[in-house]
């Protein structure tokens, strides 16, 4: 890894601690959702159940911890206490961008939280841009040598567009996920955007490459 892309892994945490991760004047909508009390609910609490089936293993809830780092002093630590958490609490756990890991493969104790998480939901990460730069054989390499249940492939154009050194070509993306799905069939692929969201039709092209899952975070 570059200096400059080590120092900005280190960024990522110091932006979500001081909240300037945040959007200012974007919301996720969810002030405008207002739950009905119920003052005769007729139940237990006992017996609510929310936990739900993600990719052939059971959460105890549809939750799980998204994507922070990787490849960066400490980043190995930070990741096994994720991973534990998610492991004790039954959530699952999605690496931080497996790109520092192709270029230096020493890196590979960052990434290596399996044994903190032995049964819990387990996803590997890569950029689309990465993903068309490799070929999908050396990113499914490294999520089989993980043990990992699956792979997130995020999108981030705008992001990478504004940071110094970032990607500006785009293109072949939604080719290589879907060469990714045809050439390994039998790994799970979620495709996440990191912060400004899916539109309706970038999600009907994810459907007809054959994709199933995507997270939406973001505004």
């Amino acid at each position: 890894m570059t200096e400059t892309s080590e120092q900005r892994k280190r960024d990522h945490f110091t932006l979500c601690a001081d909240g300037q991760s945040r959007f200012r004047a974007k919301t996720t909508l969810l002030e405008e959702v207002e739950l009905i009390h119920r003052a005769l609910p007729e139940l237990a609490l006992a017996d609510i159940d929310i936990s739900t089936d993600f990719l052939g293993k059971r959460l105890a809830a549809p939750i799980w911890i998204s994507a922070m780092t990787g490849g960066m002093e400490g980043a190995a630590r930070f990741n096994q206490e994720l991973a534990a958490v998610a492991e004790e609490r039954g959530l699952g756990f999605c690496l931080g961008s497996m790109r520092p890991l192709l270029d230096t493969p020493s890196r590979r104790a960052d990434f290596d939280v399996r044994p903190s998480a032995p049964t819990a939901l387990l996803l590997g990460n890569i950029g689309g841009t990465e993903l068309v730069r490799r070929g999908p054989d050396p990113i499914a390499e490294i999520v089989f040598d993980l043990q990992l249940d699956g792979l997130t492939v995020h999108l981030n154009p705008a992001m990478e567009l504004i940071q110094p050194g970032g990607d500006v070509d785009f293109v072949g993306v939604l080719d290589g996920i879907a060469d990714l799905r045809e050439t390994h069939p039998a790994l799970p692929i979620v495709v996440k955007e990191t912060g400004c969201g899916l539109s309706a039709t970038d999600g009907q092209r994810l459907l007809e490459a054959g994709i199933r899952q995507v997270e939406t975070g973001g505004a």
